[in-house]
Formats: structure tokens, C-alpha cells, sequence
């Protein structure tokens, strides 16, 4: 999305993640279906949000020059999110019965901080980063 890069080299850490995607998928369908009452625990969407972060944190130590890079997308994004968030609550199409460490009003329509953060402002440059490290070449 920002770079000029047209290389074909795949990271080596591309066959890895596949392997553990095709673990932990199963697993988590599974435990969905025999004890779901284990994936139901309070404030869910933070608790999953930060786990996003470990890794991404990760990456952006292991390679500080992705930093910039994959900030740079950011606002087109937060714009593009945002106007499918407050369309989808507008519309019905999804809502927040949840627990949640606060919301956002825009609009008359609110929804949780938790949504803004993890979603709106910081999963573009979060999916950015995985792909760098996990598929593209990281640089």
C-alpha cells in the first residue's frame, strides 16, 4: 500500500506462521463447540487488543525502521474505518453488548473506546507490520 517495492522474495517466517494459523484455527472453533464458556471472559475486546499488540510491538523492535512506514497509512485508513463504523451502527448492522473500558459518541451514535483504538485508529498499521515481518521481505 505505501511502498514501491516489487521484490518476490518471501520471508522465511511466512511457512511458520501458516503452520501456526492452521493450528490455532481449528483449536478455537473446537473449544467453541465442546466448552465455549472458556472463549466468554469480561472486557474480551481489550484483552484480545493488547494481545494484537504484543507481537506488533515486537516486530516494530525488531525492525525500528517499519516504524514510519507503516504509520504512514494510518489516516487513510482512520477515515476509511470510521465512516464504515458510524454507517454499521447507523444501519444496525452491528452493535456493542459487551463490557467495555468506555465509548465514543460521534454522530448520536456511540461505541466502545476499545473499537476506536484497536480498530479505527490502529489495525492498519498493525495488519502492515504482521505482513512486513511475516510475509514481505521486512524491509
Amino acid at each position: 500500500f505505501a511502498e514501491y517495492d516489487f521484490s518476490k522474495k518471501i520471508s522465511p517466517l511466512y511457512k511458520k506462521s501458516l503452520i501456526v494459523g492452521a493450528i490455532v484455527a481449528p483449536s478455537l472453533v473446537l473449544i467453541s463447540k465442546i466448552a465455549p464458556s472458556v472463549l466468554q471472559f469480561q472486557y474480551a475486546y481489550l484483552v484480545l487488543g493488547v494481545c494484537t499488540l504484543i507481537p506488533f510491538i515486537y516486530i516494530l523492535v525488531r525492525r525500528p525502521k517499519l516504524f514510519p512506514k507503516v504509520m504512514e497509512i494510518i489516516p487513510f485508513f482512520v477515515f476509511l474505518y470510521m465512516a464504515f463504523e458510524l454507517v454499521a451502527l447507523h444501519t444496525g448492522l452491528w452493535s456493542f453488548p459487551g463490557q467495555y473500558i468506555g465509548n465514543v459518541n460521534i454522530l448520536h451514535l456511540s461505541f466502545p473506546l476499545e473499537e476506536f483504538f484497536f480498530w479505527v485508529l490502529i489495525s492498519s498499521a498493525v495488519t502492515a507490520a504482521y505482513h512486513e515481518y511475516v510475509v514481505d521481505d521486512g524491509k
